[in-house]
């Protein structure tokens, strides 16, 4: 796509605060990096402070990239092992807050740096963790004048994917966050999130005093399609974080079903990242009969590459009965051009979007029955033109949009009150 002109003016500061960028593999790095890529396209003043994950000198914006060491104090405190660590990072949503995110005064520091000397500023923080909004409270009171667009992501105040095994502790979550998340949104100008779901839930838990706006996830690029090289065999695949609430149990079930009806045709599932249970294993093999399951615990980003490339469908999942929850996962899809499965179908934004991008498939017999006369299978997939609408330029298109017309408002505000001086 051609790039679009500049449009944010050219007085206005962008500082995008994020925990997870680049070098991270992390998805919500993807978020925050895309955004400074293409708002490059839209204003000269823009900056990141971020943690410091590793080197960026591979990155061509790292002129634009402040890094900040964020040491887990408490962590290094008691000293780290694998049990502790685990049991950390099931308590760290409430400990967080406690002590001020790690390395938080680092992070408001160098915010402030940026932000100082500059009259009309534009913060952005995108959660997770979020106690990034606790560091965006503060820097709104230390300067009141910046406007602070937070960004919720996968709205963490939705809280339907916590799952301590003692319900008390999630009680104790849900209540300790909301209490938190009240205090620190107050102050911003404005929020935003990937679905108009989560933007309603997240508008009603903040009384809408906050106006909310929708910019989803994206891909990066469209990719070339490549088919895969073993032509006697169906290749089903699911790569990243599985949450117990997904029932892919019924997905292999049902792959399973369709499987037995063609015995020339031999079936491979494979699940990559997906830490699952020894216990779900072993029932989630019970479930397979005759088809090959592997499960892969990490592979690194080139290696998973080469590796998507040999899938023939990838799987997807409802998560449980929650409406509006769009995994970023969908959009990778959409750019390797290859069919999906979703099953159990959350019958909302996520079948939405696979269907309406083309690569929805409801009929596994369709590739079995291309397999077994060693046919390929292409799914119609829409046209790259089509297709924009789902990339991370448009997203942030989207974004460029909001912040112009947060600035706008208050250089509106400004002119008014100078006006009633006069």
């Amino acid at each position: 796509m051609p790039k679009k002109p500049p449009f944010i003016d050219l007085d206005t500061q962008v500082l995008i605060l994020a925990h997870y960028f680049p070098p991270s593999n992390s998805t919500a790095s993807d978020r925050t990096y895309y955004w400074l890529k293409h708002l490059q396209n839209k204003t000269n003043n823009i900056r990141v402070v971020c943690k410091n994950w590793g080197s960026i000198e591979q990155l061509p914006e790292k002129d634009l990239i402040t890094q900040v060491s964020i040491e887990d104090r408490l962590l290094k405190k008691i000293g780290i092992t694998p049990g502790i660590k685990k049991v950390y990072k099931q308590f760290s949503p409430i400990l967080e807050p406690l002590w001020l995110l790690q390395g938080e005064e680092d992070l408001v520091n160098a915010a402030s740096e940026f932000i100082s000397g500059h009259k009309k500023v534009v913060l952005i923080t995108s959660s997770s963790p979020y106690s990034l909004f606790k560091v965006g409270f503060l820097l709104k009171k230390k300067h009141p004048h910046i406007s602070w667009i937070a960004d919720y992501r996968d709205e963490w105040s939705s809280r339907e994917l916590v799952n301590f095994k003692i319900p008390v502790l999630s009680n104790m979550l849900i209540a300790w966050s909301a209490f938190l998340e009240k205090k620190w949104i107050a102050k911003a100008t404005c929020f935003t999130t990937v679905s108009q779901v989560l933007s309603k839930r997240i508008s009603e838990v903040h009384k809408h005093k906050i106006p909310g706006y929708v910019i989803e996830n994206g891909y990066d690029k469209i990719r070339e399609r490549k088919t895969p090289s073993n032509h006697s065999e169906i290749h089903f695949a699911y790569t990243g974080n599985v949450y117990k609430v997904q029932d892919f149990e019924q997905n292999l079930v049902k792959i399973a079903e369709i499987a037995k009806n063609y015995p020339s045709v031999k079936t491979k599932v494979s699940f990559v990242g997906g830490a699952f249970s020894n216990q779900r294993k072993k029932k989630m093999q019970k479930l397979c009969g005759n088809i090959n399951l592997e499960f892969v615990d990490y592979m690194k980003k080139k290696d998973l590459d080469v590796f998507n490339n040999q899938v023939d469908v990838f799987l997807m999942a409802a998560y449980g009965s929650i409406q509006g929850y769009q995994s970023s996962k969908i959009y990778y899809y959409i750019s390797m051009q290859k069919p999906v499965f979703l099953f159990p179908s959350d019958n909302d934004v996520m079948e939405e979007i696979l269907t309406d991008s083309g690569i929805k498939i409801n009929d596994l017999n369709r590739i079995y029955q291309a397999k077994a006369k060693s046919e390929e299978f292409k799914v119609s997939i829409a046209s790259e033109k089509y297709l924009y609408k789902y990339s991370r330029e448009a997203g942030t298109e989207k974004l460029a949009q909001i912040i112009q017309k947060i600035t706008s408002a208050e250089t509106n505000k400004t002119t008014a009150a100078n006006n009633i001086m006069k």
